[in-house]
């Protein structure tokens, strides 16, 4: 892709398959908030983290979904580029007055967070119903609808 590194990997080198509709991620709705599922506990490790960037920003940019809640609930463990994925993902939805939060997260990965000093920049929720209140009732975006 022309302007970005070509190791950079959260920059997709062929066309992602979210737009062919093969997307390994369960996206619901709950309350006109897109909520998403990790189907498998290994979507954000290091082998996967650029197939499943390619499906989440392809729900911000191509789907133009603006308020997120990612549940964390299945994942166990997480990749230094998956938190890296998590932040772009952050700055997309806020460039767009948009909103993210996080929900389900396990105990030890809560400590990554921490480690990394990412514990201030997301929205953490102990479940999915308070991450939607969360989104809907802090992000711009869902005053002007």
């Amino acid at each position: 892709m022309p302007g970005y590194p070509a190791d950079d990997p959260m920059t997709p080198d062929q066309p992602d398959e979210s737009a062919t509709g093969a997307s390994p991620l369960h996206v619901t709705e709950m309350d006109a908030v897109s909520v998403v599922r990790f189907p498998e506990p290994g979507l954000l490790d290091a082998y996967h983290v650029k197939e499943t960037a390619g499906h989440l920003y392809a729900l911000v940019e191509k789907e133009r979904r603006r308020l997120l809640v990612l549940d964390f609930s299945g994942i166990r463990m997480i990749s230094s580029q998956a938190l890296g994925m998590l932040l772009n993902l952050r700055q997309k939805l806020q460039a767009l007055a948009g909103g993210l939060a996080l929900a389900g997260i396990d105990p030890r990965l809560s400590r990554v967070f921490k480690i990394t000093r990412l514990q201030d920049v997301f929205a953490f929720c102990p479940d999915v119903p308070a991450a939607v209140r969360r989104v809907t009732e802090t992000t711009p975006y869902r005053a002007e609808r």
